[in-house]
């Protein structure tokens, strides 16, 4: 991460905007409407801004979507609740018009939300490498059914 990812994902943490997303996300965790609601705004926004932008974000953003929907519909029980916080936390802040760095400023409006959800994905690294393998099992059997991960071991 360079110094400028740096200062921006540093921004972001230390934002009120980053404080009202993690409040927002422990309020949607919980509800699987809202959550589905905010997956499907954040999926717009990511067509739109990463892809456009050709960010290399858009496909662990992808992944941490289909993750999302999947604990939303109750399929997927492999991810620690706290971690699910993080995951929409990141998400809901990518999604403000106004945080940390205003995304008017298109240049740079993005730049604190692709440090802050680069961060959340290293972090949840392992996290997203159980959901792919789940996902790959799944999509092998009946993709309605709930698999539970939990004893998964990373060989990384």
């Amino acid at each position: 991460m360079t110094d400028k990812q740096k200062d921006n994902l540093f921004k972001a943490l230390g934002s009120r905007a980053y404080d009202r997303a993690l409040a927002f996300a422990n309020s949607v965790v919980g509800a699987p409407r809202r959550l589905t609601s905010l997956i499907q705004k954040a999926q717009r926004k990511a067509v739109d801004r990463l892809k456009q932008a050709g960010q290399v974000a858009f496909g662990e953003t992808n992944t941490s979507l289909r993750l999302l929907q999947a604990y939303a519909e109750g399929r997927y029980k492999g991810i620690a609740a706290e971690n699910v916080v993080l995951l929409v936390a990141a998400l809901a802040y990518f999604l403000a018009p106004i945080d940390a760095i205003p995304d008017f400023f298109f240049a740079l409006g993005i730049t604190d939300d692709i440090a802050l959800l680069t961060w959340t994905f290293n972090k949840l690294n392992d996290e997203l490498k159980r959901f792919k393998v789940w996902e790959a099992q799944a999509q092998k059997g009946d993709q309605n059914s709930v698999i539970d991960v939990t004893d998964y071991k990373s060989n990384d």
